[in-house]
């Protein structure tokens, strides 16, 4: 299925092509829509933690934070920020290009 983009969306895209970001046009688009459903998926996660806090079903920060402390074996924020995926790396000449 074709689709068309703006100018200024298709130069970027071969931007990243041209970098050595993405092999192919295709590939970057399809990294794109997962991105794309992938945040769709954590902005409904978030609409049903909200909903479930209005509705008095939520869990305090404190405990929360221990529970996931306690279940990944986490023992301080050092640990925490250190643990989370890089979206951005640099290659060939500092493009900024998304990691898989």
């Amino acid at each position: 299925m074709a689709s068309e983009l703006s100018p200024e969306k298709d130069a970027f895209v071969e931007m990243l092509v041209a970098s050595g970001c993405f092999p192919d046009r295709r590939q970057a688009l399809d990294h794109a829509v997962e991105l794309l459903r992938e945040e769709s998926e954590t902005v409904e996660a978030v609409r049903e933690g909200l909903a479930s806090i209005e509705r008095g079903e939520g869990v305090p920060l404190d405990e929360a934070v221990k529970a996931l402390r306690d279940k990944y074996q986490i023992a301080d924020d050092e640990q925490i920020t250190s643990s989370i995926p890089r979206r951005f790396s640099r290659r060939r000449s500092g493009t900024p290009c998304l990691t898989t």
